[in-house]
């Protein structure tokens, strides 16, 4: 007859082995996973599932990445100079296919990286060295995408399509910017600490006739005063310096042809966030226009021009969910996100077979034959929680020759 202390003894032995076995079992259960598909350099979702959709829902695979698995591959191609790495002794490299997938994925969907280990069976740590070096290497390969015209022919084309497209005359970009809400830098302070409360990074876009960027300016720190960004970006000191090599004046189409027309410069259009300049035209006031027939003409024909920036900004945010909530990472490597974002944007949007994959239809505004405005789904979106808008800036009152020259105009 056992004891009550032996029974306890007996007790609680059994209830030590029942534990141990246990986590025997999870234990080999989970080294057994990762035997079979959890090696760095392959991965269960991307192995299994998203091979499959490659060959079998090209519409699926699309849909994850943005591009179809034609397109990946000429991406691929591009990049994979740049983010190949040496296989070593020890373990094999994560090959440029998976990285690329990786970031496309991170850029497109918006995840954690904790939700793309678990799918690529790759370390968040390692994913936090993947994302920023192959965003690198995005924005480097597709750089001449994202070139600013230098020459007068160059922004003569773009101000040609904006006539032909848009019917607005002189205008070589539509101009608009965003704060991209960051996580909050270490020891910065309040640098990046925004007028909604939150932290931000700058990103001031100037976009021609076709929803392509042809300026950005990425990095300001989220505190500056909006009436500074445009004042102190490159982009300004380069048009008044006449180094951005801006066509001479000209007269407008359909003028009286005399030779005492007045020449207009080309210029940029913007909302009325901005400040009215000879080389930055915006709308009227409501009040202006309720009395006067050619402003609300006008202010109707600048409108035009300028929705080519909102819907450069509602196509990337669409298609790129990261810029639906703030960009986790470090201020330096979100400049590179936002880079390579826009880069994938502009090289995907100048083919006219890349750009029917990315822009599917539907997506951007559209006029009928009769003129009537149909917008584009991606205005139905909830508002981003990612990029908040400019304020208006206010300021001086604009001179003299800016307000002749838009009443010319």
């Amino acid at each position: 007859m056992l004891t009550s202390d032996q029974r306890k003894i007996i007790a609680a032995t059994a209830i030590i082995i029942l534990i141990t076995t246990i986590s025997i079992n999870r234990t080999i259960w989970v080294n057994l996973w990762l035997l079979k598909f959890g090696t760095e350099s392959s991965g269960l979702w991307y192995e299994k599932v998203f091979d499959e959709w490659k060959k079998t829902d090209k519409e699926r695979y699309r849909r994850t990445l943005r591009l179809t698995p034609s397109i990946f591959n000429e991406l691929l191609a591009m990049v994979e100079p740049l983010i190949r790495k040496q296989n070593t002794k020890l373990r094999q490299s994560i090959p440029p296919e998976k990285r690329l997938a990786i970031t496309l994925k991170y850029l497109a969907s918006g995840e954690t990286f904790y939700s793309l280990s678990s799918q690529f069976c790759v370390g968040a740590s390692t994913l936090g060295d993947i994302v920023p070096e192959t965003c690198k290497a995005i924005a480097v390969a597709l750089k001449d995408f994202m070139k600013v015209p230098a020459e007068a022919d160059e922004w003569r084309k773009i101000a040609d399509d904006f006539y032909i497209k848009w019917d607005y005359p002189n205008c070589v970009g539509a101009l608009d910017g965003k704060h991209v809400l960051v996580s909050s830098p270490p020891n910065s302070g309040t640098n990046f600490f925004n007028y909604q409360k939150t932290y931000s990074t700058i990103l001031l876009a100037l976009v021609d006739a076709h929803y392509r960027f042809t300026f950005v300016d990425i990095g300001s720190e989220g505190s500056v005063g909006d009436a500074s960004i445009w004042n102190k970006s490159k982009l300004k000191a380069n048009i008044n310096s006449g180094g951005i090599g801006f066509p001479d004046p000209c007269v407008l189409p359909r003028s009286s042809g005399s030779s005492d027309a007045a020449k207009v410069p080309f210029h940029i259009v913007a909302d009325r966030a901005f400040q009215l300049e000879t080389t930055l035209m915006k709308p009227y006031s409501q009040v202006a226009v309720n009395s006067d027939f050619k402003k609300r003409i006008f202010n109707y024909r600048l409108s035009r021009a300028r929705r080519c920036v909102e819907n450069a900004f509602g196509i990337l945010a669409r298609r790129f969910q990261i810029f639906r909530a703030p960009i986790r990472s470090k201020i330096e490597i979100s400049d590179f996100i936002i880079l390579a974002c826009l880069s994938l944007h502009n090289w995907l949007m100048t083919d006219r077979m890349r750009r029917s994959t990315y822009c599917v239809a539907g997506l951007e505004d559209e006029e009928n034959i009769d003129g009537t405005f149909k917008p584009g789904s991606f205005r139905n979106d909830p508002p981003s929680t990612g990029l908040l808008p400019l304020r208006s800036q206010g300021g001086r009152k604009p001179t003299t020759s800016a307000q002749n020259m838009r009443d010319n105009i």
